[in-house]
């Protein structure tokens, strides 16, 4: 989004949008491994070593990607509405929708923040998709017991068929 369209939507927000966009804020830092930020699970996966001027080498980091880099919610509109399910997310207008009655369920926030940082992963490389399903299960592998049985149980073809022909993408 331009910033023109953030300071469009700020004067035509809805307290209960104003208030959707800052519990987002609150929950931006659970996402630091979705933007690789440096410190998350998936930002050791850019620690590199490279060598200086004098011939010598030291740690460093990969660049990311720009999306990555320059990442900003400010790009996209948050919008509290009716509608036949908890929330959504617009990815061709980079719109996230809460229903109202989800407003304080941080649950629903949270899925469709996935959602909207799937699509930010999604607009880079695909290698950087692959690195962060990598870390995000290396990450995750000793903290959930069972999570290569859930994942398989997810996974099967019949259940993201039947997510796909209702419209959705649950990778």
């Amino acid at each position: 989004m331009e910033e023109s369209s953030f300071r469009q939507w700020m004067m035509t927000a809805s307290e209960e949008e104003r208030k959707l966009r800052d519990r987002i804020y609150e929950l931006s830092e659970c996402f630091d491994d979705m933007l690789f930020e440096p410190g998350s699970s998936t930002g050791e996966i850019l620690t590199c070593q490279m060598e200086n001027q004098d011939g010598e080498w030291e740690n460093s980091t990969c660049i990311r990607a720009p999306e990555l880099e320059f990442f900003s919610y400010n790009f996209f509109v948050f919008k509290v509405e009716s509608m036949k399910y908890p929330g959504a997310f617009d990815q061709n207008n980079q719109i996230l929708y809460i229903a109202p009655e989800y407003l304080d369920d941080d649950v629903v926030i949270l899925h469709e923040m996935i959602h909207l940082h799937e699509f930010v992963v999604n607009s880079t490389p695909m290698y950087y998709h692959d690195a962060l399903v990598w870390g995000l299960y290396a990450n995750l592998k000793h903290k959930i017991k069972d999570i290569d049985k859930m994942i398989n149980r997810h996974i099967h073809l019949l259940n993201e068929q039947s997510i796909h022909h209702r419209g959705g993408v649950h990778d």
